[in-house]
């Protein structure tokens, strides 16, 4: 099995170069366009997209006044480990990318109207991965080759941010032709919950985000 792809991401503006964006490991190579959004996840042993392309793939979105914003650009400067991504809105983001070996983590360094965000989200990457889904530790394998996806500081929780409470569901997905459907009732409860990774009608995705902990929120949970 190949090694396996992790992101890093964290809540908290150069000339910059634009277009496609490679960043490498020893097994992969992950690009970038000029938009923000990931359209390769590829093994450079043979060239081979793992990346679901008929799927949205934005490296990192932001949630302002509840709704969700793609990146529309993202540049990088002289010094390549810096990327900047930008959103309609007028919201930058700053990220640090770190090409390691055996996988790449991401960091959000800053973003240019903090108090307007509240929580951002990795991806979901669209993958196209479905032999096996694991959904809590966010790996997902075919036949040759593995991603995952892996929160590096307590802030991120693996998953997509499906209710205020951050509490995922805890269904068996697989027990349903709908893989989108989230719903709890009526579902077959599992001790697992999806987070990391979820299975697709394409294969699989990996996701993970982290809210901004700056304000007080009062949410419902569990009645």
């Amino acid at each position: 099995m190949r090694r396996i792809l992790f992101f890093l991401a964290i809540t908290l503006s150069c000339s910059f170069n634009s277009g496609s964006i490679d960043y490498h490991t020893d097994f992969l190579t992950l690009t970038i366009d000029e938009k923000g959004s990931v359209t390769k996840l590829a093994a450079r042993a043979d060239g081979t997209n793992y990346l679901a392309e008929s799927e949205p793939a934005p490296l990192m979105s932001v949630r302002v006044d509840g709704a969700i914003k793609v990146p529309v650009s993202a540049r990088t400067g002289e010094d390549r480990s810096i990327l900047l991504l930008g959103y309609e809105n007028g919201v930058q983001a700053r990220i640090r990318v770190d090409e390691k070996p055996s996988h790449i983590a991401f960091e959000l360094l800053s973003l240019s109207d903090p108090e307007k965000i509240e929580l951002v989200i990795w991806g979901p990457y669209p993958t196209v991965l479905d032999k096996t889904i694991g959904e809590t530790v966010g790996v997902v394998q075919g036949e040759s080759f593995a991603l995952g996806i892996q929160a590096l500081n307590p802030k991120t929780l693996g998953g997509y941010p499906w209710n205020e409470n951050d509490c995922m569901p805890q269904i068996d997905i697989f027990d349903q032709d709908d893989y989108s459907d989230l719903s709890e009732k009526g579902k077959r409860y599992v001790l697992y919950r999806v987070e990391a990774a979820k299975p697709e009608d394409h294969g699989s995705s990996l996701q993970a985000y982290c809210r901004n902990r700056n304000k007080e929120r009062i949410i419902e949970n569990w009645g």
